[in-house]
């Protein structure tokens, strides 16, 4: 698959487009350097806890879980949440405080357009492209703007910076793979009416082009980001008409509990009643389908242009808030992890106690079997019994001892960076 910096035409685009590009970065490759420099020198040990925490999975809970019967889904999903949330605990200095609120859809969806109409944060608007790095916005007293690195650093930033990061520096240095550098660009509004919330911005997950520039990278980045979210709000084009499968999809694969709030943005670009039937359409797919019961809080026709809800006023307001008293109860990773083994053990336990009723059984049964040939397969399932019994006893031990391990690692981490952010601030 080519990707589009890969392509002679866009090369050239991409020249013609720094030669005449107002931004410095953009047009003074000696500038534009410098900031790659100091993007690739800052790193911390947060890529290297991640890693450790994917060793203690792999190598202590992963091979023992096969012996839940009911959990196991459960058990596996809150390792993936851990494992995100240990790679970006870096940021605890903007998070530990804030729910992170996701915005996700398809490219030209108009999210960064509806982010800015929400925190006047000045993202890039427009149909070009962004490099796939995704952006927090969050309330500060000042106005600031920085990257965080993939090792853990943070770059501070100013605004051509952050607009040249957003849309044209792949293009231009196309040998630099900015994805594997910058984990996330941290936008600072002074305007954002809400303080316990992080909103993060996504790269679209498809291209407008889904032939020769489809680029995977985003669509793994995007599930990646909003999988680690506490509430989503889903953008869609109201020029598209009702939700598509692609989108539904996509949801589906990010195997999240957080609360979503379905938006059609542009809805000012469309007749009022065609807005209101696209709302209903789509509100009747989300209700037939039982994977989005305990998840959707409705859908909502929306301007970005003019602030306005056309349909479904109140909802977002509402939503934002009740996003923000999720701050209060966000738990930390090893309580989440805490819970997990809790979940696990309470699995296994109850398959102990019903092997243990089996033996039960069987021993009852031969004090009143009479047939050698009952007494011996009665044995035989009671010696079977027995097997499995200590098998999963010993199995219990080490999935625990896993779990202590992997509890202690996260936290000594979390604690770690939290004094650090505590100094920050």
């Amino acid at each position: 698959m080519s990707l589009p910096w890969e392509n002679e035409d866009d090369n050239d685009i991409a020249e013609k487009e720094a030669e005449e590009s107002s931004n410095p970065y953009l047009a003074d490759p000696k500038k534009g350097l410098i900031l790659i420099g100091k993007l690739l020198e800052r790193s911390s040990d947060s890529a290297a806890a991640a890693e450790r925490v994917d060793k203690i999975i792999d190598a202590n809970i992963l091979p023992h879980l096969h012996l839940l019967q009911e959990s196991q889904r459960e058990v596996l999903d809150t390792l993936t949440r851990a494992k995100i949330q240990v790679a970006e605990l870096h940021k605890a200095r903007i998070l530990s405080r804030r729910a992170v609120l996701g915005v996700g859809g398809k490219f030209s969806a108009g999210k960064s357009c509806f982010i800015n109409s929400l925190t006047d944060a000045g993202l890039p608007e427009g149909q070009k492209p962004t490099t796939s790095i995704a952006t927090y916005i969050i309330k500060a007293e000042q106005s600031e703007s920085y990257a965080v690195t993939s090792g853990g650093g943070s770059v501070a930033l100013d605004d051509d910076a952050i607009e040249a990061l957003s849309h044209e520096f792949s293009r231009t240095y196309k040998d630099i793979g900015f994805v594997r550098i910058i984990d996330n660009l941290i936008v600072q509004s002074t305007t954002f009416r809400y303080p316990d919330i992080a909103i993060l911005d996504t790269p679209g997950y498809s291209k407008a082009d889904q032939g020769k520039n489809a680029d995977a990278g985003d669509a793994e980045i995007a599930l990646r980001q909003l999988r680690s979210a506490d509430a989503l709000i889903w953008l869609m084009d109201i020029e598209n008409g009702v939700i598509n499968d692609s989108d539904l999809k996509f949801i589906e694969s990010l195997k999240t509990k957080a609360k979503i709030l379905f938006v059609f943005n542009k809805a000012d670009l469309r007749p009022p009643e065609t807005v209101r039937k696209i709302v209903e359409e789509t509100s009747k797919i989300l209700e037939s389908k039982p994977e989005f019961k305990n998840t959707s809080c409705g859908v909502i026709a929306y301007s970005s242009r003019t602030n306005e809800t056309l349909v479904g006023e109140g909802l977002l307001q509402k939503f934002l808030q009740d996003t923000g008293t999720l701050a209060k109860s966000k738990k930390s990773v090893d309580a989440e992890l805490q819970e997990a083994q809790a979940t696990a053990d309470r699995d296994v336990e109850k398959h102990i106690a019903q092997l243990e009723q089996r033996i039960s059984v069987c021993e009852e049964a031969i004090s009143k079997a009479h047939s050698p040939k009952r007494i011996k397969s009665i044995v035989q399932e009671m010696s079977q019994s027995r097997g499995t019994l200590l098998k999963l006893t010993e199995t219990l031990n080490l999935l625990n001892k896993g779990f202590r391990i992997l509890i202690s690692t996260a936290a000594a981490f979390q604690e770690a960076q939290n004094a650090t952010a505590q100094k920050g601030n």
